[in-house]
């Protein structure tokens, strides 16, 4: 059974076990990236669909598996759309007694229906009267969604009973309401996919006799969970998705509004065990204006882990002549842009067919950038320092600011990412740094350590500029001759703060980048233009180009090394 995040696999797991009856392990079980909980009584396993994705690349009959279950189908996760896809050609292939079954409460049925060729089954389920009440208007802007979301829960606090669940884009906004809500007579907790599983798992449980709780959650609480003693639901209206922009081979997170099914199934959240009130905090006017169902992802996406795991698939199961029954097919811009950088990468060769290098890339279960930076090291040390940097750009910056300070937007922490991995081994105690980002991120960097056949603590060393030129080939960066701006070996242009301590450096190896008006440089390391790592040596090429001196009447000879569009050395021959 496939779930869209992690909380809401451990939660129907451990659903289905207490009907059942029994603990989580036993006949029911899960798995998630971080944790599990299966033994070899495990029938039911409920797991993310970013696992069963890697489990079906590496298992293409799905041996042992009688049915899977997509839950929360509406959602159109990338992830999601491609385990269907998978799962419908390898049933019309090689597992024709393969089961199927999409849930949802909010899906296009009737269009799913048609793709699966399969019918549409009913279950009207449980919901108490629910009352729901907009805005008079809208908020004003993004910046007005922490004060106007602070306002709404205040007056649904002095309105209603019971706990309330508040719906906020990302953490950024869920710490500003707390500082707002300070005050309030009620316990504020925070609910979002950074938290600890046993910070979660306190949200889902009752609280305290005579407690009222204020849950500010993510889209985390939209689907998959009921958050227990919640009467009430202030939405405000908004959530963040990552844009991929093929022109910039950059992705950014958009706070876009949500749709009308999303509004539905968040105010549902409130009548799931006795009648519920909803804030919808915008307009009918606006509600009206919605858009029926949130964009796929698949339409908005980076698309090189899709690219690569559908050449893996070609390769082993289906055709690249047969198209993949997906429920929308991907623009042809992101495609084209996501088949350069697996072409780049080594990945596919010039004909889009999957190499070797390709399919070990796409056993590390990670994006094909970290996975050809973990490819590309030579030693034992050198591939624990290359999952240290692969886990550290997986997870979030444990550097970048847990609160904007009152008077403004947060500092931007500096852009040197050997900093990080310091924090990492353990060799600072900077005081600032994200603890939970930290202890997720060595979790992760010794998952990584033991695919590459490592002991999960095996030392790390090497030069991280290298392992970075890697996977990132096309951001090395040469300073253009201002302090701070730099030209990207893909042609485009970015930008590092002329105070920050890189600044000083003619050539990067940039891995973090923030898409804004201009890529900002977050996360880099320096290039030494004499000491090219071979990695990138490998990506160099050299033009002789003759010229004739108008003065002199000799011919002159420039010898320039290149990458992408930088030229890395110029020098006249005679």
């Amino acid at each position: 059974m496939l779930e869209p995040r992690r909380l809401a696999a451990r939660a129907a797991a451990q659903r289905i076990a207490s009907l059942m009856g029994e603990d989580v392990g036993g006949f029911v079980g899960f798995r998630t990236r971080l944790d599990s909980a299966v033994s070899d009584r495990t029938r039911i396993e409920v797991l993310t669909e970013g696992l069963f994705l890697r489990r079906l690349l590496g298992d293409p009959m799905l041996e042992g598996v009688a049915c899977v279950i997509l839950d929360e189908v509406h959602e159109r996760s990338l992830d999601a759309d491609l385990a269907l896809a998978f799962c419908l050609d390898l049933q019309r292939t090689l597992r024709p007694d393969l089961r199927l079954v999409a849930m949802s409460a909010t899906a296009e049925t009737e269009r799913l229906a048609a793709l699966m060729n399969a019918p549409v089954l009913t279950s009207e389920g449980r919901m108490f009267p629910l009352t729901v009440h907009h805005a008079k208007h809208d908020i004003p802007s993004l910046r007005d969604i922490a004060t106007a979301t602070a306002t709404g829960v205040r007056q649904a606090l002095a309105e209603t009973e019971g706990d309330i669940l508040t719906f906020l884009p990302g953490t950024g906004e869920i710490r500003r309401v707390m500082q707002l809500l300070e005050t309030v007579p009620a316990t504020v907790l925070p609910l979002h996919g950074e938290l600890h599983p046993a910070e979660q798992a306190r949200v889902l449980r009752p609280g305290n006799e005579g407690e009222r709780r204020i849950i500010l959650a993510t889209s985390i609480a939209e689907t998959s969970l009921t958050v227990p003693g919640v009467r009430v639901v202030v939405d405000c209206g908004f959530r963040r998705v990552p844009r991929f922009d093929a022109g910039a081979g950059l992705s950014r997170l958009d706070t876009v509004r949500i749709s009308k099914a999303a509004a539905r199934q968040r105010a549902g959240r409130a009548g799931r065990e006795a009648p519920g009130v909803a804030y919808c905090l915008w307009s009918a006017h606006t509600e009206r204006a919605l858009p029926q169902h949130d964009r796929p992802e698949i339409l908005e996406a980076d698309l090189s882990d899709f690219v690569l795991a559908t050449a893996l698939w070609a390769d082993t199961v289906g055709s690249a002549d047969t198209p993949l029954p997906l429920p929308d097919q991907p623009p042809g811009s992101a495609v084209a842009a996501a088949k350069e950088l697996l072409i780049l990468l080594g990945a596919l060769d010039d004909a889009g067919k999957i190499t070797k290098l390709g399919r070990n890339m796409a056993d590390l279960g990670t994006h094909p950038r970290l996975a050809a930076m973990m490819l590309a090291a030579r030693t034992a040390e050198e591939a624990a320092l290359a999952a240290d940097l692969a886990a550290l750009l997986e997870e979030r910056d444990p550097l970048r600011p847990r609160a904007a300070g009152r008077g403004g937007p947060p500092p931007i922490p500096p852009a040197d990412i050997t900093l990080r991995l310091d924090l990492i081994a353990g060799e600072d105690n900077n005081p600032q740094a994200d603890r939970g980002a930290l202890a997720r991120i060595r979790q992760a960097a010794a998952r990584f350590r033991t695919r590459m056949g490592l002991k999960p603590r095996h030392p790390a060393a090497g030069d991280a500029a290298a392992l970075l030129a890697a996977g990132f080939p096309d951001r090395v960066a040469l300073c253009r001759g201002d302090i701070g701006s730099y030209r990207m070996a893909n042609g485009s242009n970015a930008r590092l703060r002329r105070d920050d301590g890189l600044a000083k450096h003619k050539l990067l190896a940039v891995a973090g980048l923030h898409l804004r008006t201009a890529a900002e440089i977050r996360m880099a390391a320096p290039l030494e233009s004499n000491a090219l790592p071979p990695a990138l040596l490998e990506r160099t090429r050299e033009q002789v180009e003759t010229t004739l001196d108008p003065v002199s009447g000799n011919i002159m000879a420039r010898r320039r090394t290149r990458i992408g569009c930088l030229v890395l050395r110029d020098r006249t021959e005679k």
